[in-house]
């Protein structure tokens, strides 16, 4: 599938490098993609860039993990991540993650849970962000792995706004 691109070819490349530095900067909640390509349309990017390590992989999965599973996250990002090429997606492992956890048939659910392992999704559960997941998904993933005890689920992720 083609990404969708905008008449503007400038601001193409704009959404493009504010990916960049979103896929570099490791931030668990990276700035909004609006700012980025205002920044970028600032003319702030390359100083943003300059800023970011360039070897982050957001959410505390190690490269090796990412380097062993990368068809099979690839597989996941053309099926659950739909409004994005899936190897754009792979800059996001995380949200693929978290997608098949939460919108995922089973057999994919356990395939990613059978590579990855608990940790992995446990850091995932811990780390995500308002609308990664509904309501039935996060009360059983914290079940499945052993994040709350009955009737003491915390609740789900919201969005702040400044």
């Amino acid at each position: 599938m083609e990404a969708r691109r905008t008449l503007d070819p400038v601001a193409d490349e704009r959404q493009q490098a504010a990916r960049i530095v979103i896929a570099r900067s490791g931030l668990r909640r990276p700035p909004p993609l609006r700012q980025l390509v205002f920044n970028a349309a600032a003319g702030m990017v390359g100083a943003m860039l300059a800023a970011t390590p360039t070897s982050a992989v957001p959410l505390g999965f190690p490269d090796e993990t990412l380097r062993q599973h990368a068809a099979l996250l690839t597989e996941m990002a053309r099926k659950y991540i739909w409004w994005m090429p899936a190897e754009e997606a792979l800059d996001y492992p995380a949200r693929i993650v978290a997608q098949v956890m939460n919108i995922g048939v089973f057999r994919d659910a356990c395939r990613v849970a059978d590579a990855l392992g608990d940790d992995c999704l446990r850091a995932v559960v811990s780390n995500a962000e308002a609308g990664w997941f509904n309501a039935r998904s996060w009360h059983y993933w914290h079940y499945r792995l052993d994040l709350a005890t009955v009737d003491h689920v915390p609740p789900l992720p919201v969005r702040r706004l400044a």
